[in-house]
């Protein structure tokens, strides 16, 4: 956790953003340019941690082969089927995927947001305390509810909850900009 923090807290901003003063305030300017050649050589250096990981690491266990018994027999062709034909296993590798793109995007949609659309870059600390604040309050008060009202309830409330605020930010933001 440490790793994706110092990355994307640190390192990034530190090639990516540029610091100008403007009308005598000091302002984080986004240079998107930069992020291009940022991403490729964080991925090289991911690259080279994971050779370097897998080359560097022994396994404590001995694995002993015998060569006297026939090796089994797998078609990898009759397991992507099967893969496709069970519906609920796919169904639990498409929200492992779709969970892991919301994660990677949502981190650093408030990392381009504020420096581009409100021009400060420092408001994005904001966002990473809008995180954390219902972790921990989650963390503390979640077991208890669980314990108390069972887990399709506490569940249920909250995406009750987010859909209702979802369906009705449109009405919100459209009656804003005309009154505004």
């Amino acid at each position: 956790m440490f790793y994706r923090w110092f990355i994307n807290r640190f390192l990034i901003p530190l090639f990516v953003y540029c610091e100008e003063v403007v009308d005598g305030q000091t302002v984080s300017i986004f240079l998107g340019e930069r992020m291009f050649i940022t991403a490729i050589i964080l991925g090289l250096v991911a690259i080279v941690s994971f050779f370097l990981l897998v080359n560097n690491v022994e396994e404590p266990v001995v694995h002993v082969v015998n060569e006297d018994k026939e090796e089994e027999k797998f078609s990898y062709l009759e397991a992507l089927k099967g893969f496709v034909k069970n519906k609920a296993i796919l169904a639990l590798a498409l929200n492992a995927l779709f969970q892991m793109i919301f994660i990677a995007s949502s981190a650093q949609h408030g990392t381009i947001t504020y420096p581009l659309y409100f021009k400060d870059g420092s408001l994005s600390s904001l966002l990473v305390l809008t995180r954390i604040v219902p972790l921990v309050i989650g963390s503390l008060v979640g077991p208890p509810l669980i314990a108390k009202y069972g887990k399709k309830v506490c569940v249920a409330v909250p995406t009750f909850l987010h859909l209702s605020f979802i369906l009705q930010w449109p009405s919100y933001r459209f009656n804003h900009q005309r009154s505004g």
